[in-house]
């Protein structure tokens, strides 16, 4: 879904902070904060801004990024995920050759812990990701926020990244948020709010 297919599934979100970023501004903040520059690949979660329509670069020089006073680009998140099943057997195949190995009768809790952050880092390193990529669109002027997935990885990912780069704390409103904006007298929300139902 999204604009690179011409999906118009958005899901919206808002900030309440004042804040102006110039072209030049946003565009040094994107490469700071791009997938490539963070990237590890130990980790279980990469995730970071790139161009819209070039997830494989973090080059955003030459991106095109403003089209009538909004800010349209991707975040791409990588993520590696393991069987349980799988690390249970290696992990009970390591602990039996770390004891042969070391001439031992039991495993403490701390040669326990050491094996088993040797084999997460192991299979993290090894393992391939499953990649989402998330279009974003910025309509700085009604500090909202377009994002074209909505889980909550995509959700926890884009707030932090936004958090980090440009200091603003991204929420979705509630439904009687939501609809106290599309009425023209929103009190009225409050009130309804506060009647108790009533019994026949």
């Amino acid at each position: 879904m999204g604009l690179a297919n011409g999906s118009l599934t958005f899901f919206r979100l808002f900030y309440n902070e004042n804040v102006e970023y110039s072209l030049a501004d946003a565009t040094e903040l994107l490469k700071e904060y791009s997938f490539d520059r963070f990237y590890d690949s130990s980790k279980p979660l990469n995730y970071g801004f790139v161009p819209l329509g070039y997830p494989e670069v973090s080059d955003f020089d030459s991106a095109e990024l403003l089209f009538d006073n909004t800010f349209i680009f991707t975040v791409r998140i990588d993520e590696k995920k393991i069987s349980k099943k799988f690390f249970d057997i290696k992990f009970e195949e390591m602990k039996n050759d770390f004891l042969k190995q070391n001439n031992k009768e039991y495993l403490s809790k701390s040669d326990k812990d050491f094996i088993k952050n040797a084999l997460t880092n192991k299979m993290h390193s090894q393992a391939y990701p499953a990649t989402t990529l998330v279009e974003v669109i910025w309509e700085m002027d009604n500090k909202e926020i377009f994002i074209s997935s909505l889980t909550n990885k995509t959700f926890e990912s884009v707030v932090h990244l936004f958090r980090a780069a440009f200091e603003v704390n991204l929420f979705r409103d509630s439904l009687m948020e939501t609809v106290k904006r599309k009425i023209s007298e929103p009190y009225k929300i409050d009130d309804l709010k506060n009647v108790a139902p009533t019994g026949f």
